[in-house]
């Protein structure tokens, strides 16, 4: 019983125990999908099926041991807590001893100069057309399509935060057409031009 529980931790909170017929296949699924995650990876359900198809067959478990049915997987999953995760972002591409390496390099930079002279500028999106995702309503509603139309908005401040830019806004034309003939001067916007190399 004991070593029943040690193989199948959520065996207790289940209302059947759940039986592992193949112990070395089970086992050796694990260890696949912890690999997988170290390679910043993830496996879905019809990689796993197949990677125990393989795995039966080359620790030649009989067939009439193998599991060919799918109602396995979701127990299996249970047991060893693997949950769907959605993957954000794009971080595991990062080459993290190369920026390790960078931000050494803009540490030594930056020492050089006090936190009033250091400055950070980042860039943000602004839809200003575009509806709320989600709100209260008494029933279920149909989303809309959605408005793409996107301004991008620039923020600027120093290391101690004593001076903060105003947002201002980035566009890629001279004169945008909403101007008409007259520029962005007249309308009340600071222009700055950045001509890009290359």
């Amino acid at each position: 019983m004991e070593a029943h529980i040690d193989d199948n931790p959520t065996a207790l909170s289940s209302k059947r125990p759940r039986v592992v017929t193949s112990p070395a296949v089970e086992l050796a699924l694990i260890h696949w999908v912890q690999h997988m995650e170290a390679k910043g990876e993830t496996a879905t359900g019809p990689m796993l099926r197949e990677k125990r198809r393989r795995f039966e067959g080359e620790l030649q478990v009989p067939e009439k041991e193998r599991l060919l049915s799918e109602g396995w997987l979701q127990s299996f999953c249970k047991t060893y807590k693997i949950c769907e995760h959605r993957q954000h972002g794009e971080a595991g591409s990062v080459d993290t001893e190369a920026a390790q390496v960078e931000r050494e390099h803009c540490q030594k930079i930056l020492a050089r100069y006090s936190l009033r002279d250091r400055w950070n500028f980042n860039e943000t999106a602004l839809f200003p057309y575009a509806p709320p995702d989600h709100g209260l309503a008494t029933k279920q509603m149909s989303r809309k399509k959605k408005e793409k139309f996107r301004i991008t908005i620039g923020v600027a401040c120093n290391a101690d935060r004593s001076e903060k830019l105003k947002p201002f806004f980035i566009g890629k034309a001279k004169k945008p057409r909403c101007f008409r003939k007259q520029g962005p001067e007249q309308h009340g916007f600071a222009i700055a031009i950045i001509r890009r190399r290359g």
